[in-house]
């Protein structure tokens, strides 16, 4: 295909979201696709250990890509498993990689709910009043997490996205993964990968009146904080206030 051999060139797209290091854009070859593209231009950093690392980047350009590698690691090892289980992991497929004029770009599936954007994040959904009624689907999110044992360096409220996939509604994670440590020691230790996998959970609905539970391994509301009357009440399917 074209866009595989050829510098695409992203400057007439608006893209779908863009932070410091990443933007998303649709990609103009198929509106099934989203382009990440890791930025080799960005604003000069404010803090001095970050304006360091971008001179160390200066020197040593292949850092700039590393988490790009990291992130195709852990892919990798998960395609792997799912040759094995004959399943589907709870992260979005990717479709190939790209060379933009913004830099290099990983192609992979748009999760969304059958329009033109991308599916609402979980702090999305905090934000509009329905996460209480998906906390089913977030359960079953965070269960095939431990399944598949899902290394990953960021999973947060904005990159856990509910989507239509293959005819189900499911969240999937659309970007973080990877163990970010010099010595990947959640790589080799299931229990230290597990133990991040709780943090990194807690971290999806921190600020919200749900919480996750360790031991029962699932999203509960917190009824203390819906009854003080800071955020509107909300009752999941399960029959709990959120």
């Amino acid at each position: 295909m074209a866009w595989q051999s050829e510098i695409l060139l992203l400057e007439g797209e608006t893209p779908l979201a863009q932070g410091t290091h990443r933007m998303l854009f649709v990609a103009p070859f198929d509106p099934a696709l989203i382009i990440k593209v890791y930025r080799t231009s960005r604003p000069a950093p404010r803090n001095a250990w970050k304006r360091a690392k971008r001179g160390l980047h200066r020197v040593l350009p292949s850092l700039r890509e590393r988490p790009l590698l990291r992130e195709y690691a852990a892919y990798l090892e998960l395609k792997r498993q799912q040759v094995q289980r004959q399943a589907e992991p709870p992260v979005a497929n990717w479709c190939g990689i790209v060379a933009t004029n913004y830099g290099l770009g990983v192609v992979y599936e748009r999760i969304h709910l059958g329009d033109a954007g991308i599916g609402p994040s979980v702090s999305a959904l905090w934000r509009s009043g329905e996460l209480g009624a998906h906390l089913p689907l977030l359960d079953e999110f965070a269960r095939r997490l431990f399944d598949w044992n899902i290394h990953a360096n960021d999973i947060n409220a904005g990159n856990v996205v509910l989507g239509l996939r293959n005819g189900r509604h499911q969240f999937v994670l659309v970007d973080g993964l990877g163990d970010s440590h010099l010595i990947p020691i959640r790589t080799w230790s299931r229990r230290l990968n597990e133990r991040s996998l709780h943090k990194r959970l807690d971290k999806v609905v921190a600020g919200t009146t749900i919480h996750w539970d360790r031991l029962a391994r699932r999203f509960m509301c917190d009824e203390a904080q819906s009854s003080a009357g800071t955020v509107p009440r909300r009752t999941d399917t399960r029959g709990e206030t959120c």
